[in-house]
C-alpha cells in the first residue's frame, strides 16, 4: 500500500514509543502470573520473599516487552546508529542514504535488544521499594535471540534477597522468557527492500514485494515525506489489537530521483527511437 503523508507522522511515532510503557505494562502483566509458576521452579521459597520475587518477574516481563517494541520503532537500533532522523526524545535510521546502505545485520539487532533489556531490567530493580527484604545484584548479561516466529531472552545475573536471618540467591538464567514475535520475518522484508536499491535505487518490484509481505502475513506501507525522504512501516497483521510496527527510512539524491525517472524504451519496428537526438 502507498500513501503520501506529512512530517507529523513522526509525532504519532513519537507518543507511541512515549505511552508505550504504559500499554506494554498492561498486557505484561496479564502474563506474568502464568511465567512466575516456572520461576525458580524447585527451590524452597522461605515466607516473606514471595512478593519480592513476583516484583521481580514483573520487571523482567516488562523489560524486555518494552525492548521489542521500542527497538522496532527504532528501526532494530537502541542506540543512534550512523545515519538517523532525529525527533529529539527519539529516532528513526536510515536504511538508504543517497547511494550509501547503513541495513543493520540481524545479530546487531539482537545486540541491541541486549542492551535495551539491560538497561531496563537495571533500572526496574534499582526501583524496588521493600521494607522488609534487602535486594541486591549484580550487573545482568543479556542474550538476545530472534528466530522464525520467536524472540527470547536470557538474562544471566544472580540476585540476593535479604529478610531477617534470611538470604536467598537466585540466578535469572533460570528463568529464560520467550515471546511469539513476527521480527525475524519483518527483518527479511526490510533486507529485501535494502538491497533492491543496488538493482534499481529508487523503484521497487512492488509485486515481488506484496508476495513477499503476504507470505509472512505482513503489511508494508511508505509514506513520501518530500520528493526525496520516504518512510517505511512494516507491521504484523492489523486485525490484531496491537499491531506490531517497524520502521525505517530511505533518503535518495537528485542522481536516484532524475536517473530513474528518465523514461527509456525499445522503439517499434519502423519508429524512430526516442531515446536519440
Amino acid at each position: 500500500m502507498i500513501k503520501k503523508g506529512q512530517l507529523t507522522v513522526f509525532i504519532i511515532l513519537a507518543l507511541t514509543i512515549a505511552v508505550g510503557g504504559a500499554i506494554g505494562y498492561i498486557s505484561i502483566k496479564n502474563n506474568s502470573e502464568n511465567n512466575s509458576k516456572n520461576f525458580l521452579n524447585g527451590i524452597s521459597i522461605k515466607p516473606g520473599f514471595e512478593s519480592i520475587r513476583e516484583t521481580i518477574i514483573s520487571c523482567r516481563d516488562l523489560s524486555t516487552k518494552e525492548a521489542i517494541d521500542e527497538i522496532a520503532l527504532r528501526g532494530g537500533f537502541y542506540e543512534k546508529p550512523t545515519k538517523y532522523f532525529d525527533l529529539g526524545i527519539t529516532f528513526v535510521p536510515y536504511y538508504y542514504y543517497e547511494g550509501k546502505y547503513y541495513l543493520p545485520e540481524l545479530s546487531t539487532i539482537e545486540n541491541e535488544l541486549s542492551k535495551s533489556v539491560n538497561k531496563k531490567f537495571s533500572t526496574c530493580l534499582n526501583n524496588i521499594k521493600d521494607d522488609n527484604v534487602k535486594l541486591t545484584f549484580n550487573s545482568p548479561k543479556v542474550k538476545s535471540s530472534i528466530i522464525k516466529s520467536s524472540t527470547s531472552f536470557l538474562i544471566d545475573m544472580s540476585l540476593t534477597m535479604e529478610l531477617a536471618k534470611d538470604k536467598l540467591t537466585v540466578q535469572m538464567k533460570d528463568a529464560p522468557i520467550d515471546y511469539k514475535s513476527s521480527l525475524y520475518d519483518i527483518y527479511d522484508v526490510a533486507k529485501y527492500m535494502t538491497e533492491s536499491h543496488t538493482e534499481d535505487s529508487y523503484l521497487i518490484c512492488i509485486s515481488c514485494l506484496t508476495k513477499m509481505a503476504d507470505e509472512r502475513n505482513l503489511y508494508v506501507d511508505t509514506i513520501d515525506l518530500d520528493k526525496y525522504s520516504q518512510l517505511v512501516i512494516i507491521s504484523e497483521n492489523y486485525t490484531k489489537s496491537e499491531p506490531y510496527s517497524f520502521v525505517f527510512m530511505n533518503k535518495y539524491s537528485d542522481d536516484d530521483y532524475n536517473k530513474n525517472y528518465t523514461l527509456k524504451f525499445d522503439p517499434a519496428p519502423g519508429m524512430p527511437n526516442p531515446n536519440t537526438n
